[in-house]
């Protein structure tokens, strides 16, 4: 599975990639919602896991 992870806390995120990647999934993190529209639309993730308290533009 491909998986887009939205954190910008690297103890949170480093937790949430540890465990995906154990378990066999393809893991991109990205630390802010501007860079996901800037560089990540193109890509079809099979799951989004997006931190809703994100710097400058929340999560929802």
């Amino acid at each position: 599975m491909q998986i887009l992870v939205i954190e910008d806390d690297k103890r949170i995120s480093d937790f949430l990639i540890k465990g995906l990647e154990e378990n066999g999934h393809l893991v991109t993190l990205c630390k802010d919602a501007e860079t996901v529209l800037d560089e990540f639309l193109t890509i079809q993730f099979d799951l989004i896991i997006c931190d809703i308290m994100l710097p400058k533009m929340d999560g929802i």
